[in-house]
């Protein structure tokens, strides 16, 4: 999801980022500016606009004032027979510049304001969730370190939208009307996931967007040119689409409900690498995962960890990969265990 100035400046992490140094948040937003540095701008104007103006206040100086004073008499009086009167022309120039600086700024300022205050914007922290409910009675409930915006009034008979940037799932209410169902649009920046009634979870990471359908039917459609423009999915199914190769991925799972166990606090694993393991360590708790060994990484595990206690889920990885697990503020480490 690309953002605004006004997004950012309503995100809790970056406001952390930015006025309290945190260092979970600058690691979160770093790695994030790293993948998307087309919007390094937006940032640096966003993080001008929270810190705010920062004047220095000049030093004070009467006696120095009152000499320039009198330089600046003795030159106008010297050259006073000289002037011409375009000044005040100019000055009237100068004031209708100004008139209309001031006319655009207002006009920039209230479109601005009518946008910004035309959504619903929600955000998590690392190891936080949240659940909301829609205007339309839709039940979204979003992950950690995820983002999600929706305009505040959704009329009848128009599309429902939303905007996603994280990992959230949805069980959208069906809204009949005579012409049919009025579709439920989820946007990413690399999908549109389109739905009548259904539940279903999305994710979208800097690595990877993964689509997952618990129940129902939906219909994706992916902004890449060269990738397959339309996917329908049925319940069980899932999609993973690579942004750094451009590459769609389809699967049939034999237990989808296993992908949105975060919603009841758990990491449910069935023959996942560790590798794989440490994306999620890493977007759920903002924490670098680093192996001593790379070769730690290949180790699969499966079976039900808790994930809202860090220190109890690292315990619980450590006991299956037999491995040494610690970790710090910045930082997991997984080295083999010594005997």
């Amino acid at each position: 999801m690309k953002y605004t100035p006004e997004d950012l400046l309503r995100d809790p992490s970056f406001q952390q980022w930015i006025l309290d140094d945190d260092p979970q948040a600058a690691l979160q937003w770093e790695r994030w500016l790293t993948a998307h540095p087309e919007q390094r701008a937006v940032v640096e104007a966003a993080a001008l606009l929270l810190r705010g103006p920062q004047f220095k206040k000049p030093a004070f100086d009467a006696r120095k004032t009152d000499a320039d004073w009198r330089r600046l008499q003795a030159q106008l009086q010297a050259n006073a027979p000289q002037m011409r009167p375009l000044r005040r022309t100019s000055h009237r120039w100068a004031y209708r510049v100004a008139a209309a600086m001031v006319v655009l700024l207002t006009a920039v300022g209230a479109v601005w304001w009518i946008d910004y205050t035309s959504y619903e914007r929600l955000a998590t922290a690392f190891g936080e969730r949240q659940e909301v409910v829609l205007p339309d009675g839709s039940r979204v409930v979003l992950n950690a370190n995820s983002r999600l915006r929706y305009t505040k009034d959704w009329q009848q008979a128009t599309a429902r939208e939303v905007w996603l940037d994280g990992e959230a799932f949805f069980k959208v209410a069906k809204q009949p009307t005579p012409a049919g169902g009025i579709k439920f649009v989820v946007h990413t920046d690399d999908l549109d996931v389109e739905v009548l009634g259904t539940e279903f979870n999305v994710q979208k990471r800097a690595r990877l967007t993964e689509v997952t359908l618990e129940e129902g039917r939906i219909r994706l459609e992916l902004h890449a040119p060269e990738a397959e423009q339309e996917v329908v999915l049925q319940p069980g199914d899932q999609v993973a689409y690579h942004p750094d190769t451009r590459q769609l991925e389809r699967r049939q799972l034999k237990a989808p409900e296993h992908i949105s166990a975060w919603q009841q606090g758990q990491l449910v694993l069935d023959q996942k690498t560790l590798g794989e393991v440490a994306m999620t360590l890493e977007d759920h708790f903002g924490k670098q995962v680093v192996f001593a060994d790379q070769s730690l990484s290949q180790v699969r595990l499966s079976g039900r960890y808790p994930l809202d206690d860090l220190d109890r889920l690292l315990e619980a990885l450590s006991v299956s990969a037999q491995m040494d697990i610690a970790h710090d503020n910045q930082r997991i480490v997984f080295r083999p265990m010594h005997p």
